[in-house]
């Protein structure tokens, strides 16, 4: 006979985190002054005597000419870090009209910081307030086409509920333990 209970656990304690739209950073490759024949000229004073060594195996010398490739393109188009783009996606009530609208606001916003003029100021504050209904209306139509049709799924029912309330660091907090168990 041994130690340990012949059953298997009926509570357990999970802890859960929020759900969030936090952003995961990418990184993009900037071309803007990307020169291409000094970028052929740089492929071209690559010293490749290092692939006539005693190694033999073709993986290693594949990497090291990956690296030489890799370190001449970072050097003429270097690497910027993106957030936006994957914050947009995550978020499905987006399309093109708001991020027209969204645009337009920012492309304003630049202007007024340019020069305070208040015709401008006024023609932001319309497209401001014009983007925060029109994501309000989007999100709402997003979220009630959503419940209507996962009604009947009660898995993808509470996936949405949770992600609206947005529980922070729910915790179940019962365990059932068996007054004779040895554990």
């Amino acid at each position: 006979m041994t130690q340990m209970a012949d059953h298997f656990p009926q509570f357990l304690i999970i802890r859960k985190m929020a759900i969030t739209n936090k952003t995961l950073s990418f990184y993009q490759h900037v071309y803007s002054k990307f020169d291409q024949e000094k970028f052929l000229a740089d492929l071209n004073n690559i010293n490749f005597s290092y692939l006539n060594d005693n190694q033999n195996d073709v993986n290693i010398k594949f990497n090291r000419v990956l690296a030489s490739y890799d370190e001449i393109v970072k050097k003429h188009a270097p690497l910027k870090l993106t957030k936006n783009e994957l914050k947009l996606r995550n978020k499905p009530w987006m399309n093109n009209r708001i991020r027209k609208i969204m645009c337009f606001r920012d492309k304003l916003l630049n202007e007024l910081r340019k020069k305070a003029d208040t015709s401008t100021k006024h023609i932001y504050k319309k497209s401001r307030n014009r983007v925060v209904t029109e994501l309000k209306e989007s999100k709402t139509a997003f979220f009630h086409n959503y419940f209507i049709v996962s009604s009947s799924n009660m898995k993808l029912l509470w996936i949405a509920i949770k992600s609206i309330i947005s529980i922070k660091n729910f915790q179940v907090n019962v365990i059932n333990k068996r007054k004779d168990a040895k554990w």
